[in-house]
């Protein structure tokens, strides 16, 4: 190695190491080059999917005598629902039959055992109908999202029977179910007074 290229070596790597200095200076690092964030994409909630209706009800006053008359050893279940949908608790009937397991069911319309006035007289009729056609009745209480599905045909009755409970067992300390089972037992109990219908609806 020549004087010339010692000389080199040396003032290139004083060079070097001013460089750094400037560029580096000591206690303040070089800032990390942070990539932009990408923007987030939106995320659509899936649409719940349409409710489909899976079969058709009927109505108590003028479609159940016919269908009882049909249906082989029929059975019949009152269900009331929990809480008043209207200013009444309300009750839908299912017509079935222990033979074959078929069954119908019926809407609300006005069933009920308050008032006096059309919901506790069609209810009347509708008992002495079933009472004089010898057919077995229970009464039960059920959750309203299980009578609204029932009713607009969302669930099938095999899929709640079980869910409700009886009238007779329900424990409650609200004054109304006293009104309610106190006048399902007189009306099961009551003897006929009258014939249960005329024609193809009770009357």
């Amino acid at each position: 190695m020549t004087p010339t290229d010692f000389g080199l070596g040396v003032l290139a790597s004083w060079l070097a190491n001013k460089l750094e200095v400037v560029l580096k200076p000591e206690g303040h690092p070089m800032p990390e080059l942070h990539q932009s964030p990408q923007p987030q994409q939106l995320i659509e909630p899936q649409s719940r999917p349409a409710r489909i209706r899976r079969f058709k009800t009927f109505d108590a006053h003028y479609d159940l005598p016919s269908f009882v008359k049909e249906v082989s050893q029929p059975v019949v279940s009152l269900l009331i629902e929990r809480s008043p949908s209207s200013h009444y608790n309300l009750m839908c009937v299912v017509l079935e039959s222990s033979a074959t397991g078929e069954w119908f069911v019926f809407d609300r319309g006005s069933l009920a055992f308050q008032g006096t006035g059309g919901g506790y007289y069609n209810t009347s009729n509708i008992i002495q109908f079933l009472k004089g056609a010898a057919v077995p009745i229970g009464v039960w209480v059920y959750d309203n999202n299980y009578v609204d599905d029932l009713e607009n045909g969302y669930l099938l009755w095999p899929e709640i029977r079980g869910k409700g409970i009886l009238l007779r067992s329900l424990v409650t300390d609200e004054s109304s179910w006293t009104t309610i089972a106190n006048r399902a037992e007189l009306m099961l109990r009551k003897s006929l007074n009258r014939p249960g219908f005329t024609g193809d609806s009770i009357s």
